[in-house]
């Protein structure tokens, strides 16, 4: 939910919300995909930045109703009953890139952990580890690759599909792409721990707040931004405790279990949203040295900022001029 990211976004950006002008942004809060959002537009009148927000927000309860895994009469919940069915543009698209995610981070990124997901509820109440023999059957449910022929989609038996690791990059790529054929200068959208940023010139250069994993209340540094999406995920945005153990959101495919490296949380860069989102998580489950070998390789366009569990910090060389921490 990376509720405390979109805190400091909105204190740390250091905007002035008043009375629309070309220094200070027109502003609408709501609520959609289980967190608040936060988006922030510039250079327009009252009546013109009213237009725009009623667009933002009906793309995003629609892509809600695409992409929810917990909405019952969502696209993606509807396919979890019926185990196949014909896909939505939006849907094929982003799990067609997704599964290209897995495959390339060998499986630390899964759109495919619905079982584990539901079997763990981090984050309900009365939380209890369930027992390995519910975690193995689980994990063998979400092991295989999603098949997709022809626009169609079969789940194999017990797979569900969740699309929490990259819905809302998805939904920053849309959003930004409504306020670009607007008249809109720039913008920020701060959508959990997704934020998408637009300049109609690309001159401008935004300073993004990353949260520090350790002392959530606190900013561990700033990115300068000029365009394109900023994910972040970490332990600390949502976890259950129990008898003084705390288990974590983000879940490693590999084991069933939450995420174990040596990352406690990942800040990932990218002109592509829903790459962004999906290594945010694909990092912390990998762990540093992983992660920096998939970097060294891949040949995305991205960049990151490790937070380490030694308290140190690990920044890839395109992000190094970028990344300003908080003394």
């Amino acid at each position: 939910m990376k509720r405390f990211v979109l805190f400091l976004l909105s204190l740390l950006l250091l905007f002035s919300f008043c009375a629309c002008s070309r220094e200070q942004p027109c502003r609408d809060d709501f609520f959609a995909f289980d967190t608040y959002h936060t988006v922030s537009l510039y250079g327009m009148s009252e009546p013109e930045a009213d237009a725009l927000f009623a667009g933002i927000e009906a793309e995003t309860r629609a892509l809600e109703n695409v992409f929810s895994f917990y909405l019952d009469g969502s696209e993606l919940a509807r396919l979890n009953r019926t185990r196949e069915a014909a896909l939505s543009d939006p849907l094929l698209s982003a799990l067609s890139r997704a599964e290209r995610i897995k495959t390339e981070t060998s499986g630390a990124f899964s759109p495919t952990l619905g079982a584990l997901t539901s079997l763990w509820g981090i984050g309900r109440e009365g939380f209890v580890p369930p027992a390995e023999t519910e975690i193995a059957v689980a994990l063998a449910a979400s092991a295989p690759d999603l098949p997709l022929a022809e626009g169609i989609a079969s789940l194999p038996e017990g797979m569900l599909l969740d699309a929490g690791g990259f819905a809302k990059g998805v939904l920053a790529e849309r959003l930004i792409a409504i306020v670009r054929a607007s008249s809109c200068s720039r913008a920020v959208l701060s959508l959990g721990g997704n934020v998408g940023v637009y300049s109609a010139d690309g001159s401008y250069e935004f300073r993004i707040g990353i949260t520090d994993p350790f002392s959530p209340e606190k900013t561990a540094g700033y990115l300068l931004l000029r365009s394109g999406y900023l994910s972040v995920s970490g332990h600390y945005e949502r976890y259950s405790e129990y008898r003084g153990a705390r288990y974590s959101h983000i879940l490693d495919p590999a084991s069933g279990r939450p995420a174990d490296s040596d990352v406690v949380s990942a800040a990932v860069w990218s002109e592509d949203g829903l790459l962004a989102d999906a290594l945010s998580t694909a990092f912390v489950v990998m762990g540093r040295e992983k992660t920096l070998a998939f970097c060294a390789k891949s040949g995305r366009d991205f960049g990151a900022v490790l937070f380490l569990a030694d308290g140190t910090v690990t920044i890839t060389d395109n992000l190094k001029g970028s990344f300003v921490a908080t003394p």
